[in-house]
């Protein structure tokens, strides 16, 4: 079930560079209780040190292994230097296999994976792939990680909004409501239409897939910004929305959907759009290279270090059946920031869906305390 939550004014601004109508959110952030700690992490600097000498980068490397074997990225200040994350990554160097969506050819599927309705899968899939801010983290996160001894991740940090977190979330599915509709008929309850005389009688909501670590709540979810076709050489101007309310969230199956809202019919339309050709081309895809080996093409679509929006690929290592969903191993590359990433298990998923959310990553370098030899997903969710 569906809660409402808080959702801050959006105003329409004008772009220039692509001559479409953006929408921008504006930066009011709802009144937080008052925390322990009172550093300046508003500021970008990474030499600026600390009581205890460590700059702002060290301070997010001592957060962000605090997570254990998750992936989601931490920075301090209002926009995460992904630059220099990328540069600082340990994990993979270079990024050599993280390709940009622009750049990501049919010639680089594997020999036996060489089709254009593959290509033409993973390219719309991409296309309904998020990147995700989080600037709050909940008082409410456990502990541990249920049937483990590993603390959650961010559980330390309850109740934290000096540093933020990102990771990447995907569109499940979009859906119009308002006058003439037999479900939420209107009016729009959005933060804007209930401080308007004259409210939308007819709205749109758009349902977002992530990992259950990244966005655990709805006082997370509020304080969320979604940022759709971010990346190289879009032919899309990109869109920011925040987050609206939480939707479905399990913690056992690292898995969480919520919901942004907004009024701009023909950018919900084309997600729509884009929704229907990718049930039908993953569908396809998933026939036509169905296998029982579980070593079959796994595709990675994320945001690395909030970077520009990437694919990896490789192949799969195992699949755990459920009674209500799979979840898979795979060996294709991840990075921080990848949490919650769509996650694709062509041809070897099982009928409860080939698609999952990225719920964590092995670490390649020993100085981690990573455990596993292999990245694993939430649990599976049909697309259709």
């Amino acid at each position: 079930m569906l809660c409402t939550g808080l959702w801050d004014e959006t105003t329409l601004k004008k772009d220039a560079s692509c001559n479409k109508i953006c929408l921008v959110m504006a930066a009011n952030y709802q009144k937080e209780k008052p925390v322990s700690h009172t550093y300046d992490y508003e500021s970008t600097d990474s030499e600026e040190s600390d009581e205890e000498g460590l700059t702002l980068l060290q301070r997010a490397e001592h957060v962000r292994k605090s997570q254990g074997m998750f992936e989601t990225e931490v920075w301090f200040g209002e926009e995460a230097d992904s630059a220099t994350l990328m540069k600082e990554c340990k994990k993979n160097p270079g990024h050599y296999n993280f390709r940009h969506v622009s750049d990501f050819r049919q010639h680089h599927l594997p020999r036996e994976y060489k089709e254009r309705k593959l290509h033409r899968a993973i390219k719309t899939c991409a296309d309904l792939t998020v990147k995700l801010s989080v600037f709050f983290t909940s008082r409410d996160r456990p502990e541990k990680y249920p049937g483990s001894d590993r603390l959650y991740p961010f559980y330390q940090s309850r109740g934290n909004f000096q540093y933020r977190r990102g990771g990447t979330g995907w569109v499940w599915k979009v859906e119009e409501y308002g006058e003439g509709k037999k479900e939420k008929s209107g009016p729009c309850e959005c933060q804007e239409c209930k401080g308007s005389d004259n409210p939308h009688k007819v709205w749109w909501e758009i349902i977002i897939m992530t990992a259950a670590h990244v966005v655990f709540d709805e006082s997370e979810c509020i304080k969320t910004y979604v940022t759709f076709w971010d990346e190289m050489k879009s032919k899309h101007c990109p869109v920011k929305l925040k987050g609206h309310g939480m939707g479905d969230s399990s913690i056992a199956a690292d898995r969480g959907m919520f919901m942004c809202v907004t009024h701009d019919a023909d950018f919900c339309r084309k997600l729509r759009t884009l929704c229907k050709r990718r049930a039908e081309l993953t569908g396809y895809c998933d026939d036509k290279f169905c296998t029982n080996d579980v070593r079959g093409l796994s595709v990675v679509i994320s945001h690395p270090h909030m970077d520009k929006k990437r694919i990896t690929l490789g192949y799969g290592i195992a699949r755990v059946d459920e009674e209500l969903a799979s979840y898979y191993s795979y060996d294709a590359d991840t990075c921080f920031g990848s949490s919650g990433g769509f996650v694709w298990a062509v041809g070897w998923g099982s009928h409860h869906g080939s698609v999952a959310p990225h719920s964590y990553g092995y670490e390649k370098n020993s100085d981690y305390l990573f455990s596993t030899s292999h990245n694993k997903s939430g649990w599976s969710w049909p697309l259709n």
